[in-house]
């Protein structure tokens, strides 16, 4: 990801710029964002994007799920009652067999570090692309706030950045 990237830069102004009068804004958008009742809300699990329907837990949810447990990876909840399809945790995910990947490289053990960025891999193609695209999407769109537009902008470039590892 380049640094000099203008989204960036933006993000950079955006925070350096925020009163206490910005700080409620973003508030209040992330409250009409993800705490609404509007079905077309950009609620941030994938079963609402994979699923048959737009619900929670969903079949999506369950395939996340056993890809976690087999894993034996546990997603760190802070209040323990957050669907495991959140966005949150799926980037947890990630970060945790990148992470997993150079352990094994640093102890020179390059085919358990490949089985891990086959694991990054697979489940960004089967999980992660099939909808975080569309979710920053509508967050862009429906966002009264140049905060969550530029961190829905940047958080695709980091899921796109991440397949590129």
């Amino acid at each position: 990801v380049d640094i000099d990237n203008e989204e960036f830069v933006a993000m950079d102004k955006v925070i350096k710029g925020m009163d206490e009068h910005a700080v409620k804004e973003v508030a209040i958008d992330y409250t009409n964002l993800f705490c609404g009742f509007r079905a077309e809300a950009p609620f941030p699990y994938e079963s609402i994007y994979r699923g048959e329907q737009r619900l929670l837990m969903q079949k999506p949810f369950s395939e996340v799920k056993a890809i976690y447990e087999e894993e034996g990876y546990e997603p760190q909840q802070e209040d323990g009652n957050e669907p495991v399809d959140h966005i949150s945790f799926e980037l947890q995910y990630l970060s945790y067999l990148l992470e997993n990947a150079a352990k094994e490289l640093k102890g020179d053990n390059e085919e358990k570090a490949v089985e891990y960025l086959d694991k990054k891999d697979s489940f960004l193609v089967n999980h992660m692309q099939r909808w975080v695209p569309v979710f920053c999407e509508e967050v862009e769109e429906q966002s009264d706030t140049e905060f969550f537009k530029l961190t829905s902008a940047l958080t695709e470039r980091a899921v796109t950045a991440v397949g590129k590892l």
